[in-house]
């Protein structure tokens, strides 16, 4: 029989076997610890300076020049200083067609700037996902709120969420103001000023007078967790221009994208199974490319991992592909997933890929969510 037969009726038998399996109690999710400036950290297998500095927010440079390194080439196991920062910097998650250019722009930084903190030495080949060390002199500073309101306005004042509490999406926003037809607009904004955010807050009262108002605003929650801003304002109905703004800064606590990341590459690359769990959503999809996908509950799915593909298998996680783009062209995505990640070193003979699915639950909260396995008979790139 063809070997790619052998593999189908292989796939077929795991499918019916898997539908007699039962479902385990979920186990609660850990939390990943922040790594600190002037550490010792030990280079994994796939890991590279540029990527170490990223993960640890300090310049490619300094790293190189704290362990006497002139290549951001480094063998496993190697033990490296991390350095502490020079600069007030922050990582930025690259976004969809997001540019050095754009991301220059939006900063307030040099092209080059970004390049030499990244050890990059063309402007181009970035990807969605990918870690970016951001050099900045200070963090950016909002308009402060108007105190002097003049003829024809009224001062907005902001009375719920309160300064620096932790929001999540939805977030509704309540206070007094004055606005054309009754309307304020508001955002909100991330660390970097970026707009992730918006919403319409309607007031209660006579037209054009001061009066209570509420309203919700939907955003996406950035990966890591950072300072925000929630803005409300009112519009000048000729021209557009803002008449009154009203800023108030809030704590974005992010879906903790980075920190699983790590903890899976952590966890795969050392079958530690307990780990995995913790990762999972109650529900994990096993799809295989161009075949049938499952849901798995948490002991099915790591009962799998065990017997077939992670236990005989040499993970490896590869930060430095991009995933997200090669699997959309093999395939579209499942719904729901944030992230993927490429693996390879899957299976008996370790020769099959995974890509790894992150989605972000109820909570907010990232979490593996599945994978699409590449059988590499079937490999098709």
């Amino acid at each position: 029989m063809h070997a790619r037969a052998r593999r189908w009726i292989g796939v077929g038998l795991l499918a019916a076997a898997l539908l007699l399996l039962h479902a385990a109690p979920p186990v609660a999710a850990q939390g990943g610890t922040a790594a600190q400036p002037g550490q010792i950290h030990v280079v994994q297998q796939g890991e590279t300076a540029v990527g170490i500095a990223a993960r640890y927010g300090v310049s490619l440079a300094s790293l190189l020049e704290a362990n006497g390194l002139r290549s951001p080439w480094v063998a496993p196991g190697t033990r490296l200083i991390i350095p502490a920062p020079v600069s007030p910097a922050l990582i930025h998650l690259v976004r969809p067609r997001e540019t050095l250019a754009s991301l220059a722009a939006q900063y307030g930084v040099s092209v080059a700037e970004i390049m030499q903190v990244n050890g990059m030495t063309r402007p181009g080949g970035l990807f969605v996902g990918q870690r970016l060390l951001i050099p900045l002199p200070a963090a950016p500073q909002p308009s402060p709120t108007p105190t002097v309101c003049g003829a024809g306005c009224a001062p907005i004042v902001i009375a719920a969420p309160q300064r620096n509490d932790i929001i999540h999406s939805p977030v509704q926003v309540t206070g007094q103001g004055a606005g054309y037809e009754q309307k304020l607009l508001m955002r909100v904004l991330d660390a970097a000023g970026y707009e992730i955010g918006q919403g319409v807050a309607s007031i209660d009262g006579a037209p054009g007078a001061l009066g209570p108002f509420s309203g919700v605003i939907t955003f996406t929650m950035p990966a890591a967790a950072q300072p925000g801003r929630i803005q409300v304002y009112s519009q000048s109905p000729a021209d557009g221009a803002i008449e009154q703004l009203s800023s108030l800064a809030v704590t974005l606590p992010g879906t903790g994208l980075d920190a699983a990341i790590e903890e899976l590459k952590r966890g795969l690359e050392a079958r530690d199974y307990l780990a995995l769990t913790a990762l999972m959503g109650d529900q994990w999809q096993l799809t295989f490319y161009s075949s049938e996908s499952m849901m798995l509950s948490q002991a099915q799915a790591v009962r799998q991992l065990r017997t077939n593909y992670l236990g005989p298998g040499q993970v490896l996680v590869d930060l430095s592909v991009d995933a997200r783009r090669q699997l959309e062209s093999l395939d579209s995505l499942p719904a729901g997933v944030t992230h993927v990640v490429f693996s390879t070193g899957w299976g008996a003979e370790r020769r099959d890929d995974a890509f790894l699915l992150f989605s972000v639950d109820g909570l907010g909260q990232t979490r593996w969510s599945g994978m699409v396995y590449v059988f590499d008979a079937l490999r098709p790139y």
